[in-house]
């Protein structure tokens, strides 16, 4: 009982925090290995929009990926909206870098499949050590 009490303060603390610095993105469907994909439109062809909070995981090596942290409940809303063999990806108009959702559950955070850009300046195919 205690450790649901700690994981449900914990989870509404992390929502206040959200929604301190949320932020708003575009969702697109992608195939995982990012070989198609197409904005993810209304039935009005209105851009779909999320409002979440962009994040940064960045490796020990320096280089880095983006998230856009959102509920799990709306990720299982937005991915079911894709075709099959598709998920739902977070996207900017002004970014052609491929970010990834970071999913917010009870049960534990995890990033959701997708295609992501890592960064930094280990990325070059022309870099050695």
């Amino acid at each position: 009982m205690k450790i649901k009490f700690i994981s449900t303060l914990l989870f509404l603390i992390s929502l206040h925090i959200s929604s301190a610095h949320a932020a708003t993105t575009y969702v697109y469907c992608a195939t995982p290995d990012g070989s198609d994909w197409d904005w993810l439109l209304t039935n009005n062809n209105d851009y779909i929009l999320m409002e979440g909070v962009w994040g940064r995981n960045t490796y020990s090596d320096g280089t880095y990926f983006n998230y856009f942290s959102i509920s799990i409940e709306k990720y299982t809303l937005i991915n079911s909206m894709c075709p099959l063999g598709y998920v739902a990806q977070p996207g900017d108009r002004d970014s052609s870098f491929w970010e990834v959702f970071y999913i917010i559950d009870y049960n534990g955070n995890f990033i959701a499949d997708g295609k992501k850009s890592v960064i930094g300046s280990n990325t070059s195919p022309s870099f050695r050590l």
